[in-house]
């Protein structure tokens, strides 16, 4: 006869340290397909200090995670991921700006912004080579004899650029950032007072609203020859998507295929200024290039002008607008179920 051992299994002794420090029964199974999930709730009525709490953690927790990423510079994804983070959470604090205006928002939206505009060089030039070594482009020009230097000018430039934002993240300016961003989710926001009382859902409607009305109103800096206006409207239409993205499910179904349509007039303009920033970088400054890849920079930039045009006929179309509208002023009538919160990382 074989005796069974009475004493705890292998797996339970594996176990053991993690029932001692979470004394909670925890279920580390995979779920089934088609499972629902259970995820933190953000309600309509909740306090609009801890629904910004619940917002902007999160994404601080993203843009720390890609700090170290972004400061070696290995790989382009992590600059990118903590752009967005950046960028995510300034769209919460500008959202709720009016409930926070007795706490340090406005001093982190600043802090955040220079920050920003820090690293965009480095993101600018990451894509412009990234282009550049898209292998139909670059086997145009491979044999051309300008194009070793030009290349080679262009990866220095990068190079240059990232010696800034290593000092920059590893910097003072940066660690007191972070000491403020912590502060303000840790003891700022939980010790809001009466200021906190206001509901988080109905300033997400006048948000998402204003954002919308603005976008409509820049509509037609998409014709413009400037730059720095079509970057304007691609970021009033980023900050709208931003908004549907973290604030939409309060808000109504549609709400997500306003997102939808904003993101694809957004992409394509993102393309456009890509393309004049290439122009100008190419034709102002070091080697000369070859005069194909001028050519095809100009042949982008007006094929996608013809594209905006297309997908902004779909988000402006007076019939959708006029539903999501009516969607957003029927929202709370009664106070909407709680929603997940946003994931951290979505696509840019």
């Amino acid at each position: 006869m074989i005796r069974r051992p009475t004493g705890p299994s292998g797996r339970e002794r594996t176990a053991a340290p993690w029932h001692e420090s979470f004394p909670a029964d925890l279920d580390l199974r995979r779920a089934p397909d088609g499972a629902a999930t259970v995820a933190p709730t953000l309600d309509a009525g909740l306090p609009a200090h801890e629904g910004v709490r619940r917002l902007v953690g999160p994404f601080y927790q993203a843009l720390l995670a890609n700090v170290e990423g972004a400061v070696i510079g290995t790989d382009s994804r992590a600059l990118h991921d903590l752009r967005i983070a950046i960028r995510r959470i300034r769209s919460v604090l500008r959202a709720y700006r009016r409930a926070l205006r007795k706490t340090s928002a406005k001093r982190i939206d600043a802090d955040l912004k220079d920050l920003n505009r820090c690293l965009g060089p480095v993101r600018d030039l990451d894509v412009w080579i990234e282009f550049c070594g898209k292998q139909a482009l670059a086997g145009q020009f491979l044999s051309h004899r300008l194009w070793p230097k030009f290349i080679a000018f262009q990866i220095q430039l990068r190079t240059m650029h990232r010696a800034t934002v290593r000092r920059h993240l590893r910097g003072a300016g940066f660690a007191a950032q972070r000491v403020r961003i912590e502060r303000f989710l840790e003891a700022e926001l939980p010790s809001g007072g009466r200021a906190a009382s206001a509901p988080l859902g109905p300033v997400a409607r006048r948000a998402l609203l204003k954002s919308l009305r603005r976008a409509l109103k820049l509509g037609g800096l998409r014709h413009s020859s400037v730059p720095e206006e079509l970057h304007q409207l691609r970021i009033e239409l980023r900050r709208l998507r931003y908004f549907c993205g973290f604030l939409g499910d309060m808000l109504g179904p549609r709400m997500h295929k306003l997102s939808r349509r904003a993101h694809r007039v957004e992409r394509v303009l993102g393309e456009m200024r890509d393309a004049d920033l290439a122009l100008a970088r190419v034709t102002t400054e070091g080697p000369r290039p070859p005069r194909l890849l001028v050519a095809e920079l100009r042949r982008l930039a007006k094929a996608d002008a013809a594209v905006v045009d297309a997908e902004w006929g779909r988000l402006a179309d007076p019939e959708f607008i006029a539903a999501a509208r009516a969607e957003l002023k029927l929202s709370f009538e009664p106070v909407a179920a709680a929603v997940p919160v946003p994931r951290i990382l979505s696509p840019a």
